[in-house]
C-alpha cells in the first residue's frame, strides 16, 4: 500500500510542469514504451544523442568561433594597447574586427541557453522518476503506461541516486573529460605578443580580457565547477552530461583538424 497526499499546485509550479517537466517526462515515456526492459539509462543515451544532433550546427559554429578567437588574439591585444584610453573607440574597433574575421563572441550562448531548461527538466524528471504523481503528468496517449515499470538501473548504477561513492566517482570522471574538452579547445597557441616596456598598471577590465586568465579558468575552474555540481545531481543527469561531452570532444577534434 502506498500513502500519499494530493494538492493543487501553485500557478508557477503548474506553469513550469507544463512547459518543462511534462514534455521531457513524456518524451522519456515514449522511448521507454519501445526500449526493451524500459531502461531509463538507454532512454537518456538516446535523448542525449538526439539533442546533440539538433545542436550539431550551432555547436560547430561555436567551436569554430572560439578557434578563430584564439587566432586573432594578437590583433585584439594590439587594439587594446592602441585604444586603451578610449573605451568607446576600442569597442567599435573590436566589433569591426569580429565582423571582418567572422567571429561571434556570443556564439557560445545559444547551445548553453538551449541546454539549461533541458538540464533543469532532466534533474526534475530523474529525481522524481518513481513519484506516484507522475500519473498526473502523462499525456492522454500514454495513460496505459505504468511508471512503476521503469528500470532505473543502468549497468549496475542507480540513476536517480545523488551523491555517495558512485556520485563522487562520476564527479571526478565528468571533471576529467571536461578538462580534456577544454584542453582540446586551446590546442592552438598564437605567437606571443612583443613585450613593450611600460609602467602603466593593468586595469581589472584588461585582466579579465587576458587570454591566459580565461584559458586557466576554462581549463581548471570550469571542470571543477562541473564536477562539484555533478556530485549533487542524480547520476542520470551526470550520464547525460558525460555522453554529451564525449560528443563535443569528437566535434572539437574535427574542428582542430580543419586546415582553415
Amino acid at each position: 500500500t502506498t500513502f500519499f497526499e494530493m494538492e493543487s499546485p501553485s500557478a508557477i509550479r503548474s506553469f513550469l510542469a507544463t512547459v518543462f517537466y511534462e514534455p521531457i517526462y513524456n518524451l522519456f515515456v515514449g522511448l521507454l514504451t519501445v526500449i526493451p526492459g524500459h531502461s531509463l539509462g538507454w532512454a537518456i543515451v538516446i535523448i542525449t544523442l538526439v539533442i546533440r544532433l539538433i545542436l550539431l550546427v550551432p555547436q560547430h559554429h561555436m567551436l569554430t568561433s572560439q578557434k578563430k578567437l584564439q587566432v586573432i588574439q594578437p590583433k585584439i591585444k594590439a587594439l587594446q594597447t592602441k585604444y586603451k584610453d578610449d573605451q568607446a573607440k576600442l569597442g567599435m574597433e573590436m566589433l569591426e574586427l569580429y565582423k571582418k574575421e567572422g567571429v561571434n563572441p556570443m556564439g557560445s550562448c545559444l547551445p548553453l541557453l538551449i541546454q539549461m531548461p533541458i538540464l533543469i527538466g532532466l534533474y526534475w524528471v530523474i529525481s522524481g522518476i518513481n513519484d506516484p504523481s507522475n500519473f498526473y503528468h502523462l499525456y492522454n496517449f500514454f495513460t496505459t503506461f505504468d511508471p512503476n515499470r521503469i528500470d532505473t538501473r543502468f549497468f549496475g548504477i542507480e540513476l536517480h541516486q545523488i551523491g555517495g561513492i558512485m556520485g563522487g566517482i562520476f564527479a571526478v570522471i565528468l571533471a576529467f573529460i571536461q578538462w580534456i574538452q577544454a584542453k582540446l579547445s586551446f590546442s592552438y597557441n598564437p605567437p606571443p605578443a612583443k613585450k613593450e616596456a611600460t609602467n602603466a598598471e593593468i586595469t581589472p577590465a584588461e585582466a579579465m580580457l587576458d587570454p591566459n586568465m580565461m584559458k586557466n579558468m576554462m581549463l581548471y575552474m570550469f571542470p571543477i565547477m562541473i564536477g562539484v555540481s555533478a556530485f549533487f545531481f542524480p547520476l542520470g543527469v551526470g550520464l547525460y552530461w558525460f555522453i554529451g561531452t564525449l560528443f563535443v570532444i569528437g566535434q572539437q577534434a574535427y574542428v582542430n583538424r580543419s586546415k582553415k
